[in-house]
């Protein structure tokens, strides 16, 4: 993907410095007078007491000094990661009409705040929680999911390039229902990844954002219906390091797990959560742990120099039970830069997010919004919900976890 607006603002002002350095190097000699005599240099050149015989000017023209060689940049990778896409109603109600009328639904207009964000990454990962139907449905919400297929090209749309598929709800549709939205999703130029159906790898799933190759990884606590196969993989942690490993071994330079985890409508991470993480993150094939699952926000935490986002909330869905914080979510992001020491973590950010129902219903980049003019009542719900991500967030976390305030 194209590099963030603020990486082509410093682009720009580096390019200015190199231009303001350059004119300033002219030598500090009075106008007029040569810092080094030409003559002096190479004495068989004219000089001012012996002109040359065709009379034109005796100084050979400047050789600008040689410049110095310019040290390669270090490699780099964003990761920009979501929280839960579900697919209630009124999600669908909203992307058919975006689309129109008449069953075409576009959910993109759902996700337009948070596009610039997503797009701008390396790599951006989504977190599709619920199966997809036929098109034409029929379209399903709790307890048995079964969304319209048209989210797979409006994330596309968005920016996500991959999509993890692990969850409690995957098996909602059995087998039928795992094989359509794996095959949906790759249609739509999206990695599906985390469920091994419809030709897909499973664990793990290895993608190139630009030069670096990154392996992915999937699991979930469970299945609210029984498994058909072992095509979706629970939380194991041997199995877990296992693949991480094969992730390393087929060329993956970043590793990333995708973990469907944690308490439902709790910000307090679980004995699983607590207890797993340091494992995880204690290998040498396991780079980032991104959860999913609580539909509310819950902590970020560094661990040994590595990163694990317990729960990102919800990004798009809109229960049935309307709880403010279940409307909440927030976009995770990470550098990753390649070193002597390997690839190591060195920026970690987030970004508030909400659910607003509207009508019309639509994702919104809280700082942004709050930039402008807005109803009492709204500023107000919006307010507490940055509030309260804030301070969840950064329950286990301190200044080292930056907030992402503007377009990026």
């Amino acid at each position: 993907m194209s590099a963030p607006p603020t990486r082509r603002l410093l682009a720009g002002l580096l390019t200015g410095s190199v231009v303001i350095a350059v004119a300033a190097c002219g030598g500090t000699a009075e106008p007029g007078v040569r810092a080094t005599s030409p003559a002096a240099a190479n004495p068989s050149s004219p000089s001012p007491d012996r002109p040359s015989e065709t009379g034109a000017d005796p100084s050979p023209p400047a050789v600008p000094p040689a410049s110095a060689p310019t040290a390669p940049s270090a490699r780099s990778l964003t990761i920009v990661a979501g929280g839960d896409v579900l697919l209630h109603e009124p999600t669908w109600a909203q992307a058919d009409a975006d689309a129109g009328g008449g069953g075409t639904y576009d959910f993109a207009p759902q996700m337009l705040a948070i596009e610039p964000v997503v797009a701008a990454a390396d790599l951006a990962l989504c977190h599709l929680e619920t199966p997809l139907a036929p098109d034409g449905g029929p379209y399903t919400g709790y307890p048995s999911f079964s969304g319209p297929p048209q989210i797979a090209e409006s994330l596309a749309a968005t920016g996500f390039d991959a999509c993890s598929l692990a969850s409690n709800h995957s098996w909602d549709k059995g087998l039928s229902g795992l094989e359509r939205t794996v095959t949906t999703v790759a249609a739509a130029g999206v990695t599906p990844y985390g469920a091994a159906v419809a030709g897909q790898p499973g664990n793990p799933t290895l993608v190139d954002a630009g030069d670096v190759r990154v392996g992915l990884l999937s699991y979930t606590y469970g299945s609210n219906a029984a498994p058909a196969n072992g095509a979706v993989e629970m939380i194991d942690v041997d199995d877990i390091l296992v693949d991480a490993a094969a992730a390393r071994a087929a060329g993956a330079e970043v590793v990333v797990a995708s973990v469907h985890w944690g308490t439902e409508y709790s910000h307090d991470i679980n004995a699983q959560q607590r207890d797993l993480a340091p494992v995880l993150l204690a290998s040498p094939d396991l780079d980032l742990l991104v959860g999913h699952h609580a539909h509310v926000v819950q902590p970020m935490a560094e661990i040994g120099g590595e990163w694990v986002a317990y729960g990102l909330g919800n990004m798009l869905a809109a229960h049935a039970t309307e709880l403010p914080a279940n409307q909440e979510g927030v976009l995770a992001q990470f550098t990753f830069t390649e070193t002597a020491d390997g690839w190591l973590a060195t920026e970690a950010a987030y970004l508030p997010i909400l659910v607003d129902r509207g009508p019309p219903l639509r994702m919104i980049h809280l700082p942004l919004a709050l930039t402008d003019a807005l109803p009492d009542d709204l500023r107000e719900r919006y307010e507490t919900a940055v509030t309260r991500s804030r301070e969840v967030i950064h329950r286990l976390a301190g200044e080292e976890l930056l907030e992402i305030t503007g377009l990026t």
